[in-house]
């Protein structure tokens, strides 16, 4: 169904669109032991559709070879937008069969650079972070040949300069042990007098967002609490803001306590914009009205939503008359 529907959605554009047509899109797959990639060579933007019968493909870019031989369909048209409006390509077509795999891969080390490390220089202290490349993975890290946890935080000395060798092994069912080294020098404490942590031990983290806006205040040390505080008053973490028909400003402050140090603090002034206007034809709220929202419309009439936003027409209901009327809006130049 929801090939059918992309289909004839493409016969629409293409008929409306007739008098300005694109070159059409290349497609190009290669083969691979696990997956087959697909690449489109196009003069602008496209779109891109797998379909294993009435089944559309999440990932159709990257066909991942099953058990079984499967047979793909991939669609694909371009379109570009200049001082004339939208123009727009046929839909090509492209069978694809992909044969199963012949045997499962034989369990063994992952590459060499799987594992890696990340060193943040600090005042006082040098802390070390393991990381995976592969999700699903645990790391242990070694100073030394000792186990420490993750993160290791080295303290800087005023003796002089300190040698470590860093160590991370990494292991998972079925796979061999994989390990990676670093050698890391930590040079002696420049100032050896007891005093606040560097300025920026305490920080925030603004999340924009089309309704509010949130702020959060962070520790970069475990041992320290953190208070957030907005106008010199003081709110819990994190901080909503629920954006207005106005433009907003408000200051923000982290202060950050640990025992046996002076507070630290780290302040931000934060412009909240005001709502936007809504773009009429933006289904998908991308900023932009292109072929991409006639497809959230789509997307909606097959999971039968009812949510109003979608319905273009303003006829009280999400249907094909709303792909219709955006189609028309689209090809007018807006």
């Amino acid at each position: 169904m929801k090939k059918l529907l992309f289909v004839l959605l493409m016969l629409l554009v293409a008929s409306a669109a007739s008098a300005m047509k694109l070159p059409d899109p290349v497609i190009t797959v290669t083969e691979g032991e696990e997956y087959y990639t697909v690449d489109v060579a196009v003069e602008g933007d496209y779109e891109l559709r797998v379909f294993c019968g009435n089944l559309e493909i999440e990932t159709p870019y990257a066909i991942e070879r099953l058990d079984v031989d499967k047979e793909y369909i991939i669609l694909a048209f371009a379109q570009l937008y200049n001082e004339e409006g939208w123009s727009y390509s046929n839909v090509v077509e492209y069978d694809l069969y992909v044969p199963a795999k012949e045997e499962m891969p034989v369990p063994g080390p992952y590459p060499p650079g799987w594992i890696y490390f990340d060193v943040i220089e600090g005042d006082e202290y040098y802390t070390v972070l393991a990381y995976c490349e592969e999700d699903g993975f645990t790391v242990q890290l070694w100073s030394n040949g000792e186990p420490v946890d993750n993160p290791y935080i080295i303290e800087r000395s005023p003796e002089g300069d300190m040698e470590y060798v860093i160590t991370a092994c990494s292991q998972a069912e079925g796979y061999d042990i994989v390990t990676a080294t670093m050698t890391l020098v930590v040079p002696a404490l420049d100032d050896p007098q007891p005093g606040p942590y560097p300025p920026n031990w305490t920080y925030m983290e603004v999340t924009e967002g089309d309704q509010f806006y949130t702020v959060t205040a962070y520790c970069y040390e475990d041992c320290a609490t953190v208070s957030l505080y907005r106008d010199e008053e003081e709110v819990e973490n994190p901080c909503i803001i629920e954006r207005t028909h106005e433009d907003q400003i408000y200051r923000f402050t982290a202060v950050g306590h640990c025992d046996g140090y002076e507070d630290s603090d780290s302040s931000m002034d934060l412009l909240i914009p005001a709502l936007d206007e809504p773009l009429p034809g933006d289904m998908n709220c991308d900023g932009e009205v292109t072929i991409a929202d006639v497809n959230a419309v789509i997307d909606a009439i097959l999971s039968q939503s009812s949510n109003e936003m979608y319905d273009f027409d303003g006829d009280g209901e999400v249907t094909v008359s709303d792909v219709t009327a955006l189609i028309a809006f689209i090809m007018s130049g807006h």
